[in-house]
This record gives structure tokens, C-alpha cells and sequence, in this order.
């Protein structure tokens, strides 16, 4: 397992990075906790209507963000934000036997997606299968190295979530789950072992498909997605990632540093906002 529980509040990545839902924990307001400190469903209903709170699941609210647009980096973070409470608040008013999947976990370990879908919350749940109005439940059995825990929350594991997520979509967003995978620390053959091993599961194929264009050396989303733009024109040839460009005095940049003899380097670069969540 490349990452492991770290306490109670968070968990820890290979490289040190800790995924830390205390503060969204303590944000959110349960309507039992709320009842018992003498607030009614009355004044709850009035703080939603008012929008000081949102509901963000039945019995679960949110204080409202900072309003600001969707487009902008506050925006995109209250989003994800607004989704990861939701997920807390399914989970923890869901059966034990559920674990958060897919792009819901994803979400929550702030692994970087293309274009995820964050209008429902996913589980994986060895008993049953099942989608509703705002929940998608996934049938398959997970092995104990396969989930994890954040604020006691049962959620699979990265290298579980990476393979999920990359047999449900199409290639593109397949390949930059691969990546932003293999960046935090997954390595080729456990994804290679998951495949094989899951082989039955739907959407394999595409995830046999995305793994030999996967590459670690992506640092974000935006760079994946235009290094697979590229790969689709046989006339480009395979982007190189990571190129160190020299820079002179005067400001301009070396040419030399992305040629070799003569020959033309195709140098990979993208913003890491582009298209993405995180």
C-alpha cells in the first residue's frame, strides 16, 4: 500500500502530503448535533433559505463559501469543497458495508482528475449494486489493502481509486488519472496487478489501453491532457516531459536547450489549472 493512515485526521502520501478533512470536518452541521444544542428544523431550514448553510446532504449542511465565481481558483476550490462535504455526509449516514469509491475518493485524497463528474457520490459495496438520485453504489468485492481510513471514513486506497477511475471514463480522462497516479507514487506494475487481477471488472480494456500511455512525469492534469492532444497527431512527435530550458541574461530563451544536432525537441508544457479540478 503506497499510502497509509496517519492518525485519525488525514492521510499520508509516499511523498508527504497529508490529505487533512479536519477543518471541512468541524465546518459541517448535523441536524442531530443541531437538535441537541436546541436549534430547530425551523432555523435550520431559515439558515439555508437565507443561504448561510446549504444542504449538502439529509441532515448535513455546509456554511456557505465565499460566493465566488465558478471559474476562478476560489471557485473551483469551494466546489470541491462543497463535494468532498457531500461525500463526508453520505458516508457517514450510509451502511458500514459502503467504502467511498472512484471519483468521490478521489475527491477526498485530492488526487487531480480531468473533467470528474462531481453531481453524485460513489461507493463500493461488496453486496450490492445500486444507483439513486445523488448516489452510485458499485458492486465488487475490495481486499483489505484496498481501503483506507480518513476521519473515520472508509474510502479505497489511491492505487484502488486510480484504477477506478480509469476504467469508467474514456481515454483521456483514464490517462490523466494514470498519471496524477504514478506522480503521487503508484508505480506501473501495481496498476498492472490491479488490472490483471481485476481483469473481469468493466472497463478493464480501457484502463490496458491508458496504462502504456501513462507517465508520472506529468505534474499536472493540463499537462497530461496536452501531451495526449499531441500523441494524436502521428505528424508530432512523443513530447518530452520535463525538459530544463536555459534561460540567458537578456531574458530569451536558449535555443539550443530544446534541440539536440539540429533536430527539434517536442517539449511538453501546460498549466496546471486547464480544464481540471483538484
Amino acid at each position: 500500500m503506497w499510502w497509509a493512515v496517519d492518525g485519525v485526521r488525514g492521510v499520508r502520501g509516499i511523498r508527504g502530503t497529508i490529505v487533512d478533512m479536519d477543518d471541512l470536518v468541524t465546518r459541517l452541521v448535523h441536524r442531530a448535533d443541531a437538535r441537541a444544542a436546541g436549534i430547530t428544523d425551523d432555523e435550520l431550514r431559515r439558515d439555508v433559505k437565507n443561504k448561510v448553510t446549504e444542504r449538502v446532504w439529509r441532515g448535513v449542511y455546509l456554511p456557505t463559501g465565499t460566493g465566488a465565481p465558478d471559474g476562478s481558483s476560489q471557485g473551483r476550490t469551494a466546489r470541491l469543497d462543497r463535494y468532498r462535504a457531500t461525500v463526508i455526509g453520505a458516508a457517514r449516514h450510509g451502511g458500514p458495508e459502503r467504502t467511498a469509491s472512484h471519483v468521490s475518493t478521489a475527491a477526498m485524497q485530492r488526487v487531480p482528475l480531468l473533467w470528474p463528474d462531481l453531481s453524485k457520490v460513489h461507493f463500493t459495496s461488496a453486496t450490492t449494486g445500486k444507483s439513486t438520485g445523488r448516489a452510485v453504489i458499485h458492486q465488487s468485492a475490495l481486499e483489505p489493502d484496498d481501503i483506507v481510513v480518513i476521519d473515520d471514513i472508509r474510502v479505497t486506497s489511491p492505487a484502488r481509486t486510480v484504477y477506478d477511475v480509469a476504467r469508467t471514463g474514456d481515454l483521456r480522462r483514464a490517462v490523466c488519472a494514470l498519471d496524477s497516479g504514478l506522480h503521487l507514487g503508484a508505480t506501473p506494475d501495481e496498476l498492472a496487478a490491479h488490472a490483471q487481477l481485476l481483469k473481469r471488472h468493466r472497463g478493464v480494456a480501457m484502463l490496458r489501453a491508458a496504462l502504456p500511455l501513462a507517465n508520472g512525469l506529468s505534474e499536472s492534469v493540463g499537462e497530461s491532457l496536452s501531451r495526449l492532444v499531441l500523441a494524436e497527431n502521428e505528424l508530432i512527435p512523443t513530447p518530452e516531459l520535463q525538459v530544463e530550458i536555459a534561460v540567458v541574461l537578456d531574458g530569451r530563451k536558449k535555443p539550443s536547450a530544446a534541440t539536440t544536432g539540429g533536430a527539434t525537441r517536442t517539449v511538453c508544457c501546460a498549466s496546471s489549472a486547464s480544464s481540471t479540478e483538484r
